[in-house]
């Protein structure tokens, strides 16, 4: 699940592109699907990837961890109504790795929150089969969590297969070039106060090369205010 601010950004993400569809990648108990669907606006239908692999190697979270199709449709389900608001969702019982199956290019948001043998090639498929205008989230790509997934991303980046639009505190947000990254900059610049400390890289140079990543960042930190008058 998302830290609070990386989750606030999806939200407002989600109110701004407005996707009908999303696929997640590795649901878990599916709360971020859920919380999504909660404090969005709009309201998208869900596919949730999940194999269930933690649960027969008896994964313990420390909190209740779905282990069959059954039990996370259950919960899934259960938690909407809470709200009463019913979620539009499919559990896909697989292993990622075996993606090839699925038509990539229905969704409108892709969120990658697991791993797997051949995560890489895999993973870069996935991306290049996506429609021109979609979104796609990477959970745990901070160096110090989940350091090859951005790893991943960063080669596609270089290769100019894909751009960088957003790093936050444990995610990352990417899209294909010639994705129309300003707009999106400026619907959250006009919602920079629901964080602690939100910053338009654009223009910022980062490679030897010359060339420009224009993005967004998100921290918890407010560092300018240790340093007054810098």
């Amino acid at each position: 699940m998302d830290n609070p601010e990386d989750f606030l950004f999806t939200v407002l993400l989600a109110d701004y592109s407005r996707p009908s569809k999303i696929l997640e990648i590795g649901a878990g108990t599916g709360a971020w699907g859920i919380a999504l669907h909660k404090f969005a606006s709009s309201n998208p239908s869900f596919d949730f990837i999940e194999n269930f692999s933690y649960a027969s190697r008896k994964f313990s979270p420390g909190y209740h961890w779905p282990s069959n199709k059954e039990e996370l449709t259950s919960f899934i389900s259960q938690s909407s109504l809470v709200h009463d608001n019913a979620m539009d969702f499919t559990i896909i019982d697989m292993d990622a790795e075996k993606m090839s199956s699925i038509d990539i290019s229905r969704y409108d948001m892709i969120r990658w929150d697991c791993d797997f043998p051949n995560h890489r090639n895999i993973m870069r498929e996935v991306f290049g089969s996506m429609k021109d205008d979609a979104l796609f989230i990477v959970d745990d790509s901070a160096l110090n969590r989940c350091g090859w997934r951005v790893l991943v991303m960063l080669e596609m980046v270089f290769e100019d297969k894909a751009t960088p639009l957003w790093f936050g505190n444990k995610s990352t947000l990417w899209a294909k070039p010639g994705y129309p990254k300003e707009k999106l900059f400026d619907y959250m610049s006009c919602n920079k106060k629901c964080f602690a400390d939100y910053r338009n890289k654009t223009g910022r140079m980062v490679d030897e090369l010359g060339r420009k990543w224009h993005h967004c960042s998100t921290s918890p930190f407010n560092f300018d205010s240790l340093f007054p008058g810098s």
